[in-house]
């Protein structure tokens, strides 16, 4: 009887006492209630404790006997405590639509963090999903540091995030799902989420933070390295080296490295429509780049231009037939450039590159000049 009335002190003291105070400074009872079973457990330096106060001849052998008895138990309890609040009070934070996606032909995940570029990204999202969007197609993701979102009104904040996202979603008149989650590890929780849910497609938005730690630090005045704890493990592993020169940052890098689905990558400046889309062919391997060109141009007024820049088009029968496959009955929106030379002149005129990871990586790597006078460009990977 001692022993569990010392275990019924000790949880209302912890557990009700820790998850009361939660919920006086507003947090929803879920929450409250997780804050007070992680609390209640005890553990190792519960043990310590009792230890040396039966050392030192505090406690008696009973006493120290049912304390240890009661750190065990509030130990133990954890793990069903919180499979019981999880099971009769399932996580609402996020907005209707989870994420579980209906059956459709291409979904779209992308991650963003400002709510501004959130808004660009659901406009190109939107357009490669096509003029009709269905339902559940799109998928909005933003990541916070969970110490920040324990500290802040988790509603009032996904209201704010995803605001801009909101307006413009009515603007194009789709239906996006959002997704705002607490994360301690931005990069595998991006990569849980692409991995785990339907998708077809992961968009990563990016600015100039892309070339921190790249070829183009030097050109744009970066100089800024960090080297991942996965990059060190891949440096053990012999799956990578440590000191390489890549073209995006190591959290991009690693994303791209670890999904599952094909992932474009946005490189914004300054978006305000998708009508003139240019896709230069560089190789071969270009030819699944024409497939998301395809869905660009189900929009009716979207016009892509399409440079054979190395002469493999009129050389390679397949890529031929591959263009062909794009064009379909809208040939009168899709014409060549002639020129190999990608001049200044003419991609200020362009709203959108469409170009694939390894022929970005090659135009880099060259310091080609077009690289600094292009639109926004999403850089494929398949």
């Amino acid at each position: 009887m001692v022993t569990a009335l010392i275990i019924i002190t000790a949880v209302a003291g912890k557990f009700l006492g820790s998850a009361l105070a939660a919920r006086f400074v507003k947090q929803s009872w879920r929450e409250s209630l997780i804050i007070g079973s992680l609390m209640n457990t005890r553990g190792l330096m519960e043990l310590v404790v009792l230890n040396i106060g039966y050392d030192i001849g505090v406690l008696s052998p009973p006493i120290f006997a049912m304390m240890v008895i009661m750190a065990l138990v509030t130990t133990c309890m954890t793990g069903p405590a919180l499979d019981i609040i999880d099971k009769f009070l399932p996580d609402k934070s996020v907005s209707p639509g989870s994420g579980q996606l209906l059956p459709s032909r291409f979904a779209i995940l992308f991650a963003f963090a400002s709510p501004q570029g959130g808004r660009q990204m659901l406009r190109l999202a939107s357009s490669l999903t096509g003029s009709k969007v269905p339902e559940n197609n799109i998928t909005a993701l933003h990541l916070s540091p969970s110490s920040y979102l324990n500290q802040v009104n988790t509603e009032e904040y996904h209201e704010e995030t995803f605001r801009p996202i909101q307006e413009e979603a009515g603007i194009l008149s789709v239906t996006v799902n959002q997704l705002l989650k607490p994360s301690q590890d931005i990069t595998h929780d991006i990569v849980e989420n692409a991995n785990s849910g339907k998708f077809d497609l992961l968009l990563l938005g990016i600015g100039h933070s892309v070339f921190e730690g790249t070829i183009l630090e030097k050109i744009l005045g970066f100089t800024t390295r960090i080297i991942s704890p996965a990059r060190l493990l891949d440096s053990i592993t012999g799956k990578d080296k440590l000191f390489t020169t890549g073209i995006f940052d190591e959290q991009t890098a690693q994303i791209v490295k670890s999904v599952h689905v094909p992932v474009g990558i946005f490189i914004e400046r300054n978006l305000t429509k998708i009508q003139h889309v240019f896709i230069p062919i560089f190789s071969s391997h270009d030819k699944y780049i024409l497939s998301y060109g395809k869905r660009l141009l189900a929009n009716p007024h979207v016009r892509i231009v399409i440079a054979d820049i190395t002469g493999i088009i009129s050389e390679s029968g397949e890529m031929y037939e591959a263009v062909h496959q794009m064009t379909g009955t809208r040939a009168d929106r899709v014409q060549m450039y002639s020129d190999n030379t990608l001049r200044a002149e003419f991609l200020v005129s362009q709203d959108l590159v469409l170009v694939g990871m390894d022929s970005w990586t090659k135009e880099v790597e060259a310091h080609q000049e077009w690289l600094s006078s292009s639109p926004s460009v999403l850089i494929l990977s398949p």
